[in-house]
Protein backbone atom coordinates (compact mmCIF):
# COMPACT_ATOMS: atom_id res chain seq x y z
CA UNK A 1 0.00 0.00 0.00
CA UNK A 2 1.31 3.44 -0.91
CA UNK A 3 1.17 6.47 1.34
CA UNK A 4 -1.50 8.03 -0.89
CA UNK A 5 -3.67 4.92 -0.65
CA UNK A 6 -3.30 4.87 3.13
CA UNK A 7 -4.16 8.57 3.46
CA UNK A 8 -7.14 8.16 1.12
CA UNK A 9 -8.57 5.56 3.52
CA UNK A 10 -7.47 7.20 6.75
CA UNK A 11 -10.83 8.71 7.75
CA UNK A 12 -12.69 5.50 7.03
CA UNK A 13 -10.07 3.68 9.10
CA UNK A 14 -10.50 6.12 11.99
CA UNK A 15 -14.27 5.63 11.84
CA UNK A 16 -13.96 1.82 11.63
CA UNK A 17 -15.71 1.88 8.26
CA UNK A 18 -13.24 -0.33 6.37
CA UNK A 19 -13.63 -4.03 5.89
CA UNK A 20 -11.13 -6.22 7.74
CA UNK A 21 -8.79 -6.69 4.77
CA UNK A 22 -8.47 -2.97 4.01
CA UNK A 23 -8.20 -2.05 7.69
CA UNK A 24 -5.39 -4.56 8.07
CA UNK A 25 -3.56 -3.10 5.05
CA UNK A 26 -3.85 0.42 6.42
CA UNK A 27 -2.66 -0.73 9.86
CA UNK A 28 0.34 -2.50 8.33
CA UNK A 29 1.24 0.63 6.41
CA UNK A 30 0.91 2.78 9.54
CA UNK A 31 3.17 0.34 11.40
CA UNK A 32 5.87 0.81 8.77
CA UNK A 33 5.54 4.46 7.74
CA UNK A 34 6.34 7.12 10.34
CA UNK A 35 5.04 9.97 8.17
CA UNK A 36 1.63 8.34 7.71
CA UNK A 37 1.55 7.25 11.35
CA UNK A 38 2.17 10.86 12.42
CA UNK A 39 -0.62 11.98 10.10
CA UNK A 40 -2.93 9.33 11.57
CA UNK A 41 -2.12 10.36 15.16
CA UNK A 42 -2.81 14.02 14.34
CA UNK A 43 -6.18 13.20 12.77
CA UNK A 44 -7.06 10.87 15.66
CA UNK A 45 -6.31 13.59 18.20
CA UNK A 46 -8.21 16.20 16.17
CA UNK A 47 -11.24 13.91 15.96
CA UNK A 48 -11.06 13.42 19.73
CA UNK A 49 -10.88 17.17 20.38
CA UNK A 50 -13.89 17.83 18.15
CA UNK A 51 -15.82 15.03 19.81
CA UNK A 52 -15.00 16.26 23.32
CA UNK A 53 -15.94 19.84 22.52
CA UNK A 54 -19.29 18.84 20.97
CA UNK A 55 -20.36 15.88 23.06
CA UNK A 56 -22.76 17.89 25.25
CA UNK A 57 -24.26 19.93 22.43
CA UNK A 58 -27.15 19.06 20.17
CA UNK A 59 -27.65 20.35 16.67
CA UNK A 60 -30.64 22.65 16.22
CA UNK A 61 -33.79 20.91 14.98
CA UNK A 62 -33.83 22.96 11.76
CA UNK A 63 -30.43 21.51 10.86
CA UNK A 64 -31.70 17.97 11.33
CA UNK A 65 -34.69 18.75 9.12
CA UNK A 66 -32.49 20.31 6.46
CA UNK A 67 -30.18 17.28 6.40
CA UNK A 68 -33.06 14.82 6.23
CA UNK A 69 -34.71 16.78 3.43
CA UNK A 70 -31.48 16.85 1.44
CA UNK A 71 -31.32 13.05 1.63
CA UNK A 72 -34.75 12.55 0.09
CA UNK A 73 -34.68 11.50 -3.59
Amino acid sequence: MTCQEAVDQLYEYLDAQLDNANAEQVQKHLDLCKLCCDHFEFEKQMKGLVHNSCVNQKAPSFLKDKILNSLKP
